[in-house]
């Protein structure tokens, strides 16, 4: 297994400075999530690792030995491309072998790994197959094939799933993780979707603006977000923001998740505007004095626009931010 650590990592492309700063350590066998918005610098710190984005600054180690100086094929990586990256012209055997061929291993060798790792991801009939004759599931496999193929102990996912549909990505999601456990590898995989760094992250590290906000398990960010940025990213449906004004906290906003506020208890009163059906439950949207809040419901509500809603917020259910900085400030 390989632990990677970042120090000080600063890269500017021209004027911009894309990371600012960045320290990190990923323990060998961790499966890491870097997360953030379009333009955080989260795939920008993913190529720095790799190799394929030298920083302007700072040092970055695998193994404990600084890799500045080596080129991507050096480092003993593999990497998941978004776009699968594979050779149109090949078949997904050859695909598969293509690297190992570089590597200069016997025949017997290179077709043995390959036949592993196809029977791993169950795509032994695929193997004669060429790329245009795959669905997007299959060359994602394929992709994930040809880096686990390589028997490297870190492999890094740059959004692979963001091409494929809502369905494909749930089976993805499980046979990444299936993968993680059973190769024990040390992953870090780049993603906008915090779904997939939520289910997948034994840590999650989230970005903004070339820094890293937080870093911790997803129950962890989940239940202490350090900043309203984090807060926000963090939690479906998005959780609600309101004056502080409202408990007596002037000078901040009060952060509520959807599913904690208490419904028919307590003395805010709430303007029923609509409710989603969800199955298992609803989404019940509402404004207090005006300001518009989204409401965990596990019923349908009797109730019309205008109708008056009876809400009660549990303290220590409430996130409590500064106004200006955004920064959390005890409750």
């Amino acid at each position: 297994m390989s632990s990677v650590e970042c120090r000080n990592i600063k890269k500017d492309f021209g004027d911009v400075s894309v990371l600012k700063d960045i320290s990190l350590d990923v323990k060998s066998g961790e499966f890491l999530v870097l997360v953030g918005p379009s333009g955080c610098g989260k795939s920008t710190l993913l190529r720095t690792i790799a190799g394929l984005e030298q920083p302007t600054s700072g040092d970055i180690l695998i193994n404990g030995k600084s890799v500045l100086n080596l080129e991507p094929r050096q480092r003993d990586l593999a990497m998941v491309f978004q776009s699968y990256a594979l050779y149109p012209h090949l078949t997904v055997h050859e695909n598969l072998a293509f690297g190992l061929r570089l590597q200069g291993l016997a025949k017997a060798e290179i077709d043995a790994r390959v036949r592993e790792v196809a029977g791993t991801l169950q795509i032994e009939p695929l193997l004669d197959r060429r790329p245009r004759e795959l669905s997007g599931g299959q060359r994602q496999r394929v992709a994930l094939g040809r880096a686990l193929v390589r028997k490297t102990k870190l492999i890094l996912f740059d959004e692979p799933l963001s091409n494929l549909d809502a369905s494909l990505r749930g089976q993805m999601r499980y046979e990444i993780k299936r993968l993680h456990a059973l190769t024990g590898s040390t992953m870090i995989y780049v993603t906008h979707d915090q779904v997939e760094a939520t289910t997948l992250g034994d840590r999650i590290a989230i970005l903004n603006g070339g820094r890293i906000e937080q870093i911790a398990t997803a129950r962890e960010i989940y239940e202490n977000p350090v900043s309203r940025f984090v807060a926000s990213f963090i939690g479906t449906p998005e959780m609600n923001f309101l004056s502080g004004d409202l408990v007596g906290r002037p000078g901040t906003e009060i952060g509520v998740r959807p599913e904690d506020f208490i419904l028919d208890q307590g003395d805010i009163e709430a303007r029923f505007e609509l409710q989603e059906y969800l199955g298992s439950h609803s989404l019940v949207h509402a404004t207090i004095k005006g300001q518009p809040i989204r409401v965990m419901s596990p019923v349908s509500l009797a109730k019309k626009t205008g109708d008056t809603l009876r809400l009660a917020l549990p303290k220590e259910k409430l996130h409590v931010f500064n106004r200006e900085s955004g920064a959390r400030v005890n409750a």
